[in-house]
């Protein structure tokens, strides 16, 4: 094909792109250019997804922690009414033998 091409001439090689019409190469062109778009398109909604998604990972983690720190702040109130509770049910107690 090469050798055929030099020795006639690029028009005269019967492979030659000139056989082709131009709607062949703006078919192919614009088939291109729309392949590159929709690459371009399923990458930005890949992106926005991910980005989506970590956002709603941060939500969630930060209302984990907030529910977390309650938590913990509930159980350290809660065993200081117990120990509280303990002592004046203790306190009651020996007061009611007392009186007996």
């Amino acid at each position: 094909l090469a050798c055929y091409s030099l020795l006639c001439g690029w028009y005269d090689c019967p492979f030659a792109l000139k056989h082709y019409s131009p709607c062949f190469f703006l078919y192919f062109y614009f088939a291109k250019k729309r392949a590159l778009e929709e690459k371009k398109l399923a990458r930005d909604e890949a992106k926005n997804a991910e980005r989506s998604a970590i956002q709603s990972f941060q939500e969630k983690t930060a209302t984990v922690e907030v529910y977390s720190k309650a938590l913990k702040k509930m159980s350290k109130h809660f065993a200081l009414m117990q120990a509280i509770h303990e002592q004046v049910h203790r306190l009651w107690a020996s007061e009611l033998c007392k009186i007996s």
